[in-house]
């Protein structure tokens, strides 16, 4: 966190603050998969970002202008690892007949090599998913205001 305050004069002060927070934890199941074997962990990074810049401009002794710019950010990144039991979370490698890369159910690129979900339910009540992960989010937000105050 750092925050600087200056007075131009008595009637003209800045002020700025910037702060970043850094998140970063693990879980042993992948978040919001379902999943309920500890095979597919994830690691949650969330850094985030705030920043303010604050001028007031006293005019007269009845009139003072504030003008102010703010900024909120964050990102989330979400990335899988394997857990207990697997080396990778890339398909298995083996020679006919059991082709992982030529027998998949759906056509498409599979861009990470990825296993498909397994949900093996109600008697065995198994459920082991990847998901969509990695998944990257950012969120910006700026604000600009302007304050007259006149008394």
């Amino acid at each position: 966190m750092v925050r600087i305050d200056h007075n131009f004069s008595d009637k003209f002060s800045v002020f700025g603050h910037f702060i970043a927070e850094q998140i970063s934890q693990g879980y042993n199941t992948a978040q919001w998969s379902g999943d309920n074997l500890p095979t597919v962990g994830d690691t949650f990074n969330n850094p985030a970002y705030s920043a303010v810049i604050h001028a007031t401009h006293t005019i007269s002794p009845s009139l003072v202008n504030e003008v102010e710019f703010n900024y909120n950010g964050n990102r989330i990144n979400i990335t899988p690892y394997a857990a207990t039991g697997l080396t990778s979370l890339a398909l298995p490698t083996c020679s006919a007949p059991c082709d992982f890369t030529n027998s998949r159910l759906f056509t498409g690129p599979n861009n990470l090599n990825r296993m498909p979900n397994i949900t093996l339910d109600k008697q065995s009540n198994a459920n082991f998913q990847i998901a969509s992960w990695p998944w990257v989010n950012h969120a910006n937000d700026c604000q600009i205001r302007d304050d007259v105050s006149w008394t």
